[in-house]
């Protein structure tokens, strides 16, 4: 591509300007940016005109840089999608990295060329690299590539209120619990996810007596429901293992088998107070849809464990729940740019979203259980679907604010939330 395209040097200021230069490695054009001074900015960029309108590309490039202290924020690739006037269209960060050889990393994704595009500008930048820092540049490669289509997922959300069968027990509840699991699974749910503890909430039991193993009546229902219908099931419960009890959630998949499990890690005073002990990390789990992560309760009321998930992946986040955060959960949403299904039990007072709700990458509600007793709804995404909202960060056109969110997190600049510095 180097041979094919015209590569040209920009720089924010002349004072701020970095070094440029080209170098051969093994006949292979290598495009090097090196620290003009601590915030030098600068780019390498070319204009490709042969681009068709509805056309999807893959773009990828090799890099090796070496001094940079936050290679994250310093180190990117940019595209921008042109009308033939010269209008902008989109922009945003080509934001897939990968591990080649030898120290060298990759930088790719795969965009599709919206309406009216005529050409798209690559931008190869280095931005605040310290005083030594630099990045080199290689094997840039452009190509045209199957449109990757949609990719639907039928979320399912559920709600009981439990405070009309208290004098039940847990095997009279377990039976309403399969009642929605049964009504989400004959609508072709492919992910189900139940309220937070739903299996015990309210019944007059000790914690002892509602701490279960992981081998419970409540899993190997699941598992049954969950080869029944061909579906996922999340579903949450207090979970004893040896002297400890934790909040967990768990991932069953379609085959009725555990692929994850999740524990909760903010536990609130109360509970804590019970000895219930708190989780220590935040997986994400593959699907054979795409990558979901999990949060319980009062996990949503803060926004790390959500930003951890998104960074590791996550396109969805579940939240089986028993208290309700409306704001918060939007909140995460939109900040994140991700799905989040929200499995509740309390309504707030005078608030206009239902405890169990699915949020989509704005932070707007698309789906809510609106029964009073019990209930499911079940929505379908597209999962490729991608939201944009003008300006942001790139300027006069649209942008991706996940994509954006994401990549301009200034990582070096949250030592004080990190160590609690101020505590």
């Amino acid at each position: 591509m180097t041979n094919t395209y015209k590569w040209y040097t920009w720089a924010t200021k002349d004072n701020q300007s970095p070094e440029f230069s080209r170098d051969s490695a093994h006949g292979e054009e290598v495009l090097k940016i090196a620290s003009g001074g601590e915030y030098s900015y600068g780019k390498w960029y070319c204009e490709i005109d042969d681009i068709e309108e509805n056309i999807a590309y893959r773009f990828k490039v090799k890099y090796y840089s070496e001094y940079v202290p936050v290679e994250k924020t310093s180190i990117s690739a940019v595209f921008t999608w042109i009308k033939e006037d010269g209008e902008w269209l989109e922009r945003g960060y080509i934001d897939e990295i990968g591990v080649v050889e030898d120290g060298w990393r990759s930088l790719s994704r795969t965009i599709k060329a919206p309406r009216y595009a005529a050409s798209l500008k690559i931008e190869l930048a280095l931005k605040w690299p310290g005083p030594k820092g630099y990045v080199l540049w290689k094997e840039p490669r452009l190509e045209r590539v199957d449109d990757p289509g949609k990719r639907p997922v039928r979320l399912a959300t559920t709600y009981i209120d439990p405070r009309i069968d208290t004098d039940s027990d847990m095997e009279g509840r377990l039976a309403r619990i399969c009642r929605l699991v049964d009504e989400a699974g004959s609508q072709g749910a492919d992910i189900i996810c139940l309220s937070e503890t739903i299996n015990e909430r309210l019944l007059p039991l000790s914690l002892e007596e509602r701490a279960l193993p992981i081998d419970c009546s409540f899993t190997r229902k699941m598992k049954e429901k969950a080869r029944q219908y061909k579906t996922y099931i999340i579903y949450c419960f207090y979970e004893r293992e040896g002297r400890y009890t934790y909040n967990t959630a768990v991932l069953v998949n379609r085959e009725g088998e555990i692929v994850g499990k999740y524990r909760k890690t903010h536990l609130p005073m109360t509970e804590a107070e019970e000895g219930v002990i708190p989780g220590t990390d935040y997986p994400v789990f593959d699907t054979d849809f795409g990558k979901v992560g999990i949060l319980i309760c009062w996990d949503q009321m803060f926004p790390e464990p959500s930003k951890i998930l998104a960074l590791k992946g996550a396109e969805i986040i579940f939240v089986p729940t028993a208290g309700d955060g409306p704001v918060h959960t939007a909140a995460r949403a939109a900040e994140n740019g991700i799905y989040m299904v929200i499995s509740g039990i309390d309504r707030q007072e005078n608030s206009p979203w239902m405890p169990s709700r699915i949020i989509n990458p704005m932070g707007e509600v698309i789906g809510q259980v609106e029964e009073e007793d019990e209930g499911v709804c079940v929505t379908e995404i597209d999962l490729n679907k991608k939201f944009y909202a003008y300006w942001l960060s790139a300027g006069p056109c649209y942008s991706e604010p996940r994509n954006i969110y994401l990549k301009e997190r200034m990582n070096g600049t949250y030592d004080e939330v990190v160590h609690d510095k101020y505590q």
